[in-house]
């Protein structure tokens, strides 16, 4: 299953946002790009995977698919059903990486401005886990 999801992934080796939505999206999630976002970053916050390495890989996959009281918790009997529908489907890694791509975008552009300034830019680099003060931020942006 890891292997047929990561091609939905940012890198390999990993399943990152995309991967994993795609996940959730088998297990009967229906929310939006927009709405996994935040639940991607709690998923990364509750089981300690820095977002920025593509979290998850393999070995932590593993252990959200093995989390009995975890939202992402399968079965075997579910996993392997997974894994025939997943086989079914090619993978949309493009189609799935410009849409979240898009939402990204929203998501830091509140005001819909169409375009992102420097505070805008900061806040994407500390998603990313680049931890850059304000002042220092504002000098390299400048």
């Amino acid at each position: 299953l890891f292997a047929a999801l990561e091609a939905e992934g940012s890198r390999l080796g990993a399943l990152g946002l995309c991967g994993l939505y795609r996940y959730a999206q088998l297990c009967g999630f229906r929310g939006s790009c927009r709405e996994w976002m935040p639940l991607y970053a709690e998923l990364c916050r509750s089981y300690g995977w820095p977002p920025a390495s593509g979290a998850p890989d393999v070995a932590q996959f593993e252990q959200l698919v093995d989390d009995r009281r975890g939202a992402g918790y399968c079965t075997d009997d579910e996993l392997s059903e997974l894994v025939r529908e997943v086989s079914k489907s090619p993978p949309s890694r493009q189609r799935a990486r410009a849409e979240l791509a898009v939402v990204l975008f929203q998501i830091l552009d509140p005001k819909q401005t169409g375009r992102l300034g420097q505070a805008e830019l900061q806040h994407l680099a500390g998603f990313c886990g680049l931890a850059v003060e304000a002042d220092d931020w504002a000098q390299q942006y400048s």
